[in-house]
């Protein structure tokens, strides 16, 4: 009877301690900072606009534009970087949380080993060989009392979540990219169409003065000048027209293609400006930059592995079982005899010896 409430009581108090224990936690949860903003813009008088600036690209109503930017979306070599890191930063949130079950290894041992003795007074050579295979199962489990294995998920969270913020600066950053060079393209189409009717005008006027040279009406002053302003206005055809070729492979790498010519949407005077009006409240368009939200996931995450350092102070503890067993062993035995240059073998025999623990399969002469 005492030995039974001793038992009972030993329970009691092993479960109490655990409970205790795994109530308790080593530092802080965390929390955001609070920061005091402007319930308004500094100067403004009215505003009833959207907070929002999500796809900017499509208000200027071209839709070579758009498809340029979903191709950029696509294809870029960096967003698609981006997209692998993130992947990478998703296996590690799935190590840190493969710590919170318990851990199985698996192993397994194969052994060999062949003897060959020469038996006293006979004129044969004993060869014996011999193979092992052995199993293992070892299961183990962490008694997370102190919250380091919940830390390291909440910090390998925090880590993914930052990319994928830094994900969204990015992709933003290629959009923006895009539509400035496609935009700055068309400025220069414009630019390359008054270049060559400024060209053309310098045409007729060189034109002009060599005939006005040819009947004596003019000295050859105003020929070679109306010659080196032609000069002037070709090279700036040039010009523009390099600079078109440097604009559109330039535009070509961040589509993730090859260099080469850009298809061509509105002109630049049917190009809508879109207006861009600010909301009521700066803070709430301050939360939506993702840069802001990739610096608080990274402070989560660096809060996170203090108290995980701070954990590591403590004692772990750790439940582990192991299993062995020796699966089957297999033997095999021959005895060859040799009578001057002829070799032979005898019949032989196959037996089988069974045990609880192994099985032996072996081959004997008769």
């Amino acid at each position: 009877m005492l030995n039974h409430l001793g038992a009972r009581l030993k329970k009691t108090v092993y479960l109490t301690l655990t409970c205790a224990l795994a109530s308790c936690q080593v530092g802080t949860d965390y929390v955001k900072p609070k920061v005091k903003t402007e319930a308004h813009w500094r100067n403004q008088e009215a505003a009833d606009a959207s907070e929002g600036q999500a796809r900017l690209w499509e208000r200027f109503n071209d839709p070579q534009l758009t498809a340029l930017i979903r191709e950029a979306t696509l294809h870029n070599k960096s967003i698609q970087r981006s997209a692998e890191r993130v992947k990478q930063y998703e296996a590690f949130l799935g190590i840190a949380q493969s710590d919170l079950y318990p851990q199985v290894d698996l192993s397994a041992k194969g052994e060999g080993l062949q003897v060959a003795a020469v038996p006293p007074l006979k004129e044969s050579i004993e060869h014996s060989s011999q193979w092992r295979l052995k199993g293992g199962l070892n299961l183990s489990y962490e008694i997370d009392f102190w919250r380091r294995v919940h830390n390291q998920e909440a910090s390998a969270l925090a880590l993914l979540l930052s990319q994928h913020a830094a994900q969204k600066i990015l992709l933003l950053s290629i959009e923006t990219a895009v539509a400035q060079r496609y935009l700055t393209l068309r400025a220069l189409d414009a630019a390359l169409l008054i270049a060559e009717e400024n060209a053309d005008l310098h045409q007729k006027q060189l034109h002009l003065a060599q005939q006005r040279l040819y009947r004596g009406f003019t000295s050859a002053l105003e020929a070679e000048d109306a010659k080196t302003q032609l000069k002037t206005a070709q090279q700036e055809v040039a010009d523009l027209k390099q600079q078109i070729a440097i604009e559109e492979h330039a535009l070509c790498a961040l589509l993730g293609r090859n260099p080469g010519p850009i298809k061509r949407g509105k002109p630049l005077a049917q190009i809508n400006l879109p207006a861009v009006q600010v909301g009521t409240l700066p803070s709430r368009l301050l939360k939506q930059r993702p840069d802001i939200e990739q610096a608080e996931q990274v402070l989560r995450s660096k809060h996170a592995d203090v108290n995980v350092a701070e954990a590591a102070f403590f004692s772990t503890h750790r439940f582990a079982g192991l299993f062995r067993r020796r699966v089957y062993e297999i033997r095999r035995v021959v005895w060859p005899i040799c009578h001057g240059r002829k070799c032979g073998r005898r019949p032989y025999r196959t037996f089988v010896s069974r045990r609880p623990h192994q099985a032996t399969i072996g081959r004997c002469q008769s």
